[in-house]
């Protein structure tokens, strides 16, 4: 009887022992999670505030090239041929559409970066300790982010919380 106790007790103890590891695990993948979050953030962050001063300089600079080109048209021809044949031969409509979807796609970029952060970091909860009342559609949202690159083309998505 104490033989069977004692093998009863030694496989409660491995037991435990298996989710204490299995807990640790968690923890580090938690660890791992949001310091990854924090590493990816700052530079994300710093691509987020630039973007939208860039498109707004890059609209200024398109506006005063389309004003320069008006204004020589109207005085010079030489001057104005000269500005024509520079402009051609630059492909500036080229350039001015292949900027403005260069821009939109670093937005795009970055929005997306910063909304898989922003999972990352409610994923991993690091902070919380507790237990505590949380906002499950946040969550979820969070999880959807994650997994988005997983899902996309195999299943439609309907939030309706």
């Amino acid at each position: 009887m104490a033989n069977d106790d004692l093998t009863k007790t030694l496989k409660d103890l491995k037991n435990a022992q298996v989710s204490l590891v299995e807990s640790e695990k968690m923890a580090s993948l938690g660890q791992l999670t949001a310091g990854v979050a924090h590493e990816i953030n700052n530079p994300i962050n710093f691509v987020s505030s630039n973007v939208n001063p860039l498109i707004r300089d890059f609209k200024d600079i398109n506006e005063f090239i389309s004003n320069i080109l008006s204004k020589t048209e109207e005085k010079e021809q030489i001057v104005s041929e000269e500005v024509k044949k520079l402009y051609e031969e630059l492909d500036i409509d080229f350039t001015i559409a292949e900027i403005s979807e260069l821009l939109n796609g670093i937005k795009e970029g970055a929005d997306r970066t910063a909304e898989i952060v922003k999972g990352l970091k409610n994923f991993s909860r690091l902070d919380e300790a507790a237990f505590k009342t949380v906002n499950l559609e946040e969550g979820l949202d969070s999880i959807l982010i994650l997994l988005r690159s997983n899902m996309k083309g195999e299943i439609d998505i309907v939030k309706n919380y």
